[in-house]
């Protein structure tokens, strides 16, 4: 029986039950990388994503989706930041901001939380006056 270009070997034409390349999956009949993990044409291989990435497309920082319960990182075009509150230090989880900022990078506060009655002096978040 002939399968489908991208099966090794099947069970109908469109079932694949074995896969041309060792580090591929069937899933669903269907011959694909595991999750976190992208085809590469070049090496023909499943290559690990980027690790802020949770699954990705194509190349390995081009994310499809992000780990917000865990890294705080949610999806913006195809790469993974950190959410309101939290900042990135170059590593995979991202580390909250100072209570005081609303949102901050590593060198300190960027906006400061106003519900909590706070004004931006520098690189900080001080109480507003008469607070």
């Amino acid at each position: 029986m002939a399968c489908d270009s991208s099966c090794a070997t099947c069970s109908s034409i469109s079932v694949c039950t074995t896969c041309p390349y060792a580090t591929q999956v069937t899933v669903s009949g269907k011959c694909t990388c595991a999750s976190g993990k992208y085809f590469d044409s070049v090496s023909s291989a499943c290559i690990t994503c980027s690790s802020t990435c949770i699954t990705c497309s194509v190349i390995g920082t081009n994310c499809t989706s992000c780990d917000i319960s865990t890294q705080k990182r949610i999806l913006s075009g195809n790469t993974c930041v950190c959410t309101t509150g939290y900042k990135d230090t170059g590593v995979t989880n991202c580390a909250a901001c100072s209570y005081t900022c609303l949102t901050c990078d590593t060198t300190g506060c960027l906006t400061c939380n106003a519900t909590a009655r706070r004004t931006k002096s520098g690189t900080s978040c001080v109480c507003s006056q008469g607070f």
